[in-house]
């Protein structure tokens, strides 16, 4: 949009990014490995234990049952109100606020997904390994 950098920083709050995930039906969910070239893609660990929708009469056969907000919440501080002066890049202001503890959308999608609460195909429908 070719808006100064400064005038960002000085104009915003906060910025956050929201999502819906599908969690998976506690009744019918089935156990899955993860095959090798999809760890590899997204980062998780070779033969982790996932889950998989399935489908029965309590989830409508669908596999899934009820969702989740999840979100990602950039909050103008100092920190980022300098990185915002020397630069503009995407990339580094995004590495710099993961060193500071920023949870993305796409790290919380792989929590969710090894700890059994959706399925590989809604992690990557949703945004899982996008940088």
């Amino acid at each position: 949009m070719k808006v100064e950098p400064f005038l960002i920083s000085s104009s915003l709050l906060g910025i956050l990014a929201q999502r819906l995930v599908r969690v998976l039906c506690t009744s019918c969910k089935e156990e899955d490995v993860i095959a090798e070239e999809f760890a590899d893609d997204y980062g998780l660990k070779t033969g982790a234990k996932i889950y998989r929708a399935n489908g029965c009469k309590s989830c409508n056969y669908t596999g899934f049952s009820g969702r989740r907000s999840i979100g990602e919440l950039l909050v103008m501080n100092d920190k980022v109100k300098d990185l915002l002066k020397t630069t503009t890049d995407e990339h580094t202001i995004k590495t710099e606020l993961e060193k500071d503890g920023l949870k993305t959308i796409s790290s919380q999608l792989s929590e969710m997904l090894l700890a059994g609460e959706t399925s590989l195909d809604e992690a990557i429908r949703i945004g899982l390994g996008h940088a």
